[in-house]
């Protein structure tokens, strides 16, 4: 999807990830959000607000990830793909975890490296 939307953004010869760019994505196909002008807007918004200046919004460089995280990008996904929606996504909205969850994950990961490196360790020892 990413490299769709840098794609697209160069072959229209812009620079940023415009709502002209999102729309034309959306009809590439049979997207939900194609004719909802309103979500549209609000997507596109979303994914502006990690731009380094978001009144422009994003820069066909920041595109992607870490600018902006992949949870927003899954969010797009599951609720405006232009090849349709699984029929599991139908009438289902993608909550992006908040930046809370997102640290809690973090802490337990870097605890369970350490936890790792400090059983390593021993074993080597002995």
């Amino acid at each position: 999807m990413i490299p769709d939307l840098q794609r697209l953004t160069k072959d229209m010869g812009q620079q940023y990830f415009t709502l002209r760019v999102l729309q034309q994505w959306l009809n590439m196909g049979s997207s939900p959000l194609k004719d909802n002008l309103e979500d549209q807007k609000r997507f596109h918004q979303r994914l502006s607000s990690f731009a380094k200046n978001p009144e422009r919004g994003l820069h066909i460089s920041e595109l992607g990830m870490p600018t902006v995280p992949v949870e927003e990008w899954l969010k797009l996904a599951a609720e405006g793909d232009p090849e349709g929606m699984l029929p599991c996504d139908i009438g289902h909205a993608y909550e992006p975890r908040p930046q809370s969850e997102l640290k809690k994950m973090d802490e337990v990961l870097v605890g369970l490296v350490a936890e790792y490196k400090a059983q390593t360790a021993n074993k080597k020892e002995l």
